[in-house]
């Protein structure tokens, strides 16, 4: 399990991303144990076995991510019974708006965001995702197969004749 040493973290992408970093970090001053990455031209990192992904490995899917962002909660015990920070669906769903209202912020004033801002509120939005999906029990994967076929299905071009 993940121990973070940020538990005051703004945000669950923050502090998710924070508990990574300094568990990698660690792990790759503490261990003899060698992993070569060398995807995207990242360096050769040192990995100690066992830790349940790599941050700069890219290829994670929907379920991967899922079980990534319940560790990180857990380990903040923000599961726990008696959180101070209740994980329902309406807290999350609370969240997840006020981090898509937060995307919008960096379009306010103009046609384009500062990158690294909007990917970290993205992220937000996308854990927030992950998160209501897994309390609620729907399968995210399968919810926007099905979505994509019926809007393949959807006749656009009436819609686009009442604007």
């Amino acid at each position: 399990m993940i121990r973070c040493k940020f538990p005051l973290a703004r945000s669950l992408t923050e502090g998710l991303f924070h508990c990574i970093l300094s568990t990698r970090l660690e792990q790759v001053l503490t261990t003899s144990d060698c992993s070569s990455s060398h995807k995207l031209g990242q360096p050769e990192r040192r990995i100690r076995a066992g830790f349940s992904f790599d941050p700069f490995d890219i290829s994670m899917d929907i379920r991967e991510l899922t079980e990534e962002m319940n560790r990180f909660v857990e380990a903040q015990g923000w599961y726990a019974e008696h959180s101070p920070c209740p994980q329902t669906p309406r807290s999350i769903a609370i969240s997840l708006a006020l981090e898509a209202a937060e995307v919008l912020e960096h379009f306010q004033w103009g046609e384009s965001a500062d990158r690294s801002g909007l990917a970290g509120e993205l992220a937000d939005v996308a854990l927030y995702l992950l998160q209501l999906s897994y309390l609620t029990e729907i399968d995210l994967e399968q919810a926007i197969l099905e979505k994509l076929a019926a809007n393949y299905e959807r006749d656009w071009a009436e819609k686009d004749q009442r604007v």
